[in-house]
């Protein structure tokens, strides 16, 4: 609410977007250099296992936040684009590989994954918002949406053909053996929701209940081989664990409110503003199966994300 006020006034909004941009393209490139060099990072001495970035403790977290920096960078690409800014455009297009680039780099195939999703988004934005100019909304919205099909099965086909080589194989059996431990995580943790189902266990309490209720339970099963988990590893399970459905309905009522915001000014919105919600919609998907949310520096990414594709960038939001 605080950042929707501020970007209210004419101009503040594109300001906050560049400063946001620029954050996830300082992150990416220090990556980059990071595994360029080999040098340790700051915190991995005391606390962390991770060799990637020092502004978190796991490379998919800093692959959520540079996946929402790669968001802001498509976004002011769109933006400069459609005034014919040349070397603005170009100066984001850059930035925007530097993002997409560190997502590799961190071997996160979560971070990967969406930073592919995201240029599909910009692909998908960009092509609607060309087609629109030649033609009416909806047989541009036709168009997109065979293309979008089309390249999903594509990419479908290619990632099949490349999973049946030996090497792939090994990282398929690795991306499986990590999917299928997360889906056991949740398994725990919705065991735990149906037994704290109103008041949940309190915040930040998570970390000590669900490695009691994970050893109860495999306990059960005889005692099968996988590591009990702190974390969730979904924010919206790990919501639910510490504050119950109740305290839930905090959550869920602000994004009500908000999406009641996003159609009053429906109107006022743009390319740029679409590419920005999407971008945020990516991250509430990572969230879905990782713990990115409890990250200072991706929850604010996030509401700057949501506020921003609520905005009008020319105008500030005015109408709202």
């Amino acid at each position: 609410l605080s950042l929707f006020f501020v970007c209210k006034k004419r101009g503040n909004a594109l300001y906050v977007l560049n400063f946001a941009a620029f954050c996830g393209v300082l992150c990416a490139a220090y990556g980059i250099v990071e595994k360029y060099f080999g040098f340790a990072w700051l915190y991995g001495i005391f606390a962390a296992t991770s060799d990637f970035y020092a502004n978190s403790f796991v490379s998919n977290v800093s692959g959520a936040f540079i996946n929402l920096g790669l968001g802001f960078c498509l976004s002011l690409l769109i933006y400069h684009a459609k005034r014919r800014h040349i070397f603005y455009s170009l100066l984001f297009a850059l930035s925007a590989a530097v993002c997409v680039c560190g997502a590799c780099k961190s071997q996160s195939a979560g971070a990967i994954g969406f930073a592919v999703a995201n240029c599909a988004a910009f692909a998908a934005i960009a092509l609607y918002v060309f087609l629109r100019r030649a033609m009416n909304v909806w047989a541009a919205a036709l168009i997109v949406a065979m293309c979008g099909l089309g390249f999903a099965f594509l990419a479908y086909n290619e990632a099949a053909r490349r999973l049946s080589g030996e090497s792939a194989k090994i990282k398929s059996t690795q991306l499986s053996a990590s999917l299928s431990s997360r889906l056991q995580f949740h398994k725990f943790a919705i065991a735990l929701i149906r037994e704290n189902t109103l008041w949940g266990v309190g915040g930040e309490c998570c970390k000590y209940a669900l490695p009691v209720k994970a050893k109860k339970e495999l306990l059960k099963t005889g005692g099968a081989k996988i590591s009990v988990p702190e974390r969730a590893h979904s924010d919206i399970l790990e919501y639910l664990i510490e504050f119950g459905f109740i305290g839930f309905l905090g959550v869920f009522g602000g994004f009500v409110a908000y999406a009641v915001l996003l159609f009053c000014n429906i109107k006022n919105l743009s390319a740029e503003n679409y590419m920005l919600l999407v971008s945020a919609a990516i991250c509430g998907a990572h969230s879905c199966m990782d713990m990115a949310m409890h990250f200072l520096p991706v929850m604010v990414f996030f509401a700057v994300a949501l506020v921003l594709g609520a905005t009008s960038l020319s105008k500030g939001g005015k109408g709202a």
